[in-house]
Order: C-alpha cells, then structure tokens, then sequence
C-alpha cells in the first residue's frame, strides 16, 4: 500500500473515530442533563414522584443526587445576593443544618416507598406570618430582599408518616428547600412564642418587650437589658419583683413594663379521674387530680430596641 493510501485512510479512521466521541459525549451530556420542572403544584409533585422513583430502582448514587439537587445551588452566591455581609456565614450554617435535617426526615419518608401503594400527594399550603420589624423577632436576620418563597403540604397515600409543611424556593427550573413551615431563618422564631413572652410596647420612643429566661446584651438593635425576677400567682398576677441587673436609665421603664404587664394564667383543674372499685363500674363520680403547679418564679428580661426611623412610632 502507498504512503497516499495509507495517510488516506489514517485521516478517515481519524475523522470516524472523531465522530463517534462527539456523538458519544452529546450522548452523555443528554443522559446528564438535568429535569425541569415547572413552577406549579403539578411540577413539585413530579419532582417528588422522580426522587421516590430513583429510591425505587435502588441506584443510591442516583437517588442520593435527587436529593442534593433539593439544596439551594450556588450557595455561598445566593447568600451572598440576599444578606448583609455580617450575616452570610452564620446564615449559610444555619440553611446547611436546616437543610441536613430536612433530607434526613425526607431519607426516611421515602423508605415508605417500599409499599407499591405508596405515593406522595402534595396541595399548597398557608404561607406563615412574616417576622415582626419590632421587639425581638426584629433582632433576627432575615433577607435584605423579598424572597419568593413557596409552602407546600406533601401526605402520603397509605397514611404513614403524618403529612407535613415545607418550604421552597424556585430556582433553575427546580424546586430548593427553604425551609419547613417558616423559611429556616424564621424558624427560630417558635422559641419567642411561649407562654412568657409578654407583647411589645413603645416607651419613650423605644419599643419595649420581655421574656423570660433571655440573656442578650446591648449592641445591634438593643439599647439596654434589664433583667427582674418576678413571682406570680397562678392567676398571672404579680406578687413581687427584684431588680437583679440593668443600666440604671432603663430601671424605671422596665419596672413599670413589668407592674402593667398581663401575665399569663396558669390557674387550671387537674385531670379528671374515674375511680375504679374492684374492676367494677365507676365510682359515684368523678375525681379531679391536684393542679398542675407551674413555676411562680420567673426571671424576665425587659429589651430596650433602637428606634427604628417610621413615621407612625409612637411616644408615650
């Protein structure tokens, strides 16, 4: 054979081999391109179905990757356009242990999917309040822009587990957890909510708030901490306090928070017991086991917040 023929057909295996690789890399790249779905109840419910689906084949690395596909992507840049700065790390700790809860519980729900019968119905759910600008709820950060945050109820068919909320964004053709009923930066929010939390004031043009068992100290939105002890009655009402620490031009204020304040009553009737004489029927009536004795002693912390510049705030 001639140099010419042989060079000829070195260029052709050449070229057919050329082709072959491109064909079999647009081949890849479709087999890893990533679904979209649309931006609607239907579209969050197929993206379920696909994740129940990869559990199904039994393919953890595929299955393991529907998963993470549910993380906020690019994450470090989306915390970035929506945080102050100070804020952006403390924050993105906080998604990435909301989010490594939320895929363990999901991990354990598609576990579920080992039932033929199993399948996850998903209907739009009440998006919960949004944090208050005032009193404590406004010391906790929150994006500096409107994020578009979309809730959903997702309920087995067979019944197990319980249905539950959670909370997403939309982002590149998929849906990414935000969070569960409140986005993740608002959940903390449920801990500012208990029985002892009394409601926000203005006093002298600062909104005053307390609660008990807090221990802030002043800078970035607060001005002043004055913690008293009180003692209640089981009607909420104020026997005694003590002034146990506080900046002197704060005492006033918090004291007269706390003598005006509505406290909780914790005053109610035991469980009704049905004695039993023998095995017997009931006895001639019921019994009423002692009350519940909450605490009567309580350490609450009266916070001075920085006025914020509006318009309507109040003085008294």
């Amino acid at each position: 054979m001639t140099f010419v023929k042989r060079s000829g057909l070195l260029l052709a295996l050449a070229m057919l081999l050329a082709i072959g690789l491109r064909a079999q890399t647009a081949g890849n790249d479709a087999t890893h391109e990533t679904k979209t779905y649309a931006d609607t109840r239907e579209g969050i419910e197929q993206q379920f179905a696909d994740i129940l689906e990869a559990k199904r084949s039994e393919n953890e690395e595929a299955f393991e990757e529907a998963e993470d596909r549910l993380k906020t992507p690019n994450l470090k840049e989306w915390m970035a356009a929506h945080f102050d700065a100070e804020d952006r790390e403390p924050q993105e700790e906080l998604y990435l242990q909301a989010f490594s809860r939320y895929i363990t519980y999901l991990t354990s729900v598609m576990g579920f999917g080992k039932s033929p019968e199993f399948a996850l119905k998903v209907e739009e759910s009440q998006l919960g309040l949004p944090l208050a600008e005032e009193g404590f709820e406004g010391l906790i950060p929150r994006p500096k822009d409107k994020v578009k945050v979309e809730n959903f109820r997702f309920t087995s068919t067979t019944g197990q587990p319980p249905s539950w909320v959670t909370s997403f964004i939309y982002l590149d053709g998929q849906f990414h957890m935000i969070g569960g009923t409140y986005p993740y930066w608002a959940e903390v929010r449920n801990a500012a909510h208990g029985p002892m939390t009394l409601p926000p004031r203005v006093m002298h043009g600062r909104t005053v708030q307390a609660q008990a068992n807090r221990d802030d100290t002043t800078g970035r939105g607060l001005d002043g901490v004055v913690h008293i002890r009180v003692n209640l009655d089981e009607n909420g009402k104020l026997i005694r306090m003590e002034v146990l620490s506080g900046e002197p031009e704060f005492l006033a204020d918090a004291m007269q928070y706390i003598q005006e304040a509505e406290f909780p009553k914790f005053g109610f009737p035991g469980l009704v017991i049905l004695a039993q004489q023998g095995g017997g029927p009931a006895s001639s009536g019921p019994t009423f086991a002692p009350p519940v004795q909450p605490p009567k002693e309580w350490d609450m912390e009266v916070a001075f917040f920085t006025p914020k510049q509006t318009a309507g705030t109040q003085q008294q």
